[in-house]
């Protein structure tokens, strides 16, 4: 009986750790008709100032 205690509880703390330590999953982008998401960052963009020239890539949390 103790076994199957331990066995329960070990599961039950298994199962809360999917929904304590899960990624949300993003929905951003847009879908082909495959159902295959699909996300196109921005492109890069370049600009001077002077004798600077920049270049400027699209950071993640800006998409």
């Amino acid at each position: 009986m103790k076994t199957f205690i331990k066995t329960t509880l070990f599961a039950a703390c298994l199962f809360m750790s999917l929904f304590l330590f899960a990624d949300s999953i993003p929905t951003l982008g847009t879908r082909d008709t495959k159902g295959v998401r699909t996300l196109v960052p921005p492109p890069p963009a370049a600009y001077i100032e002077g004798d600077t020239l920049s270049i400027c890539l699209a950071m993640p949390s800006q998409i």
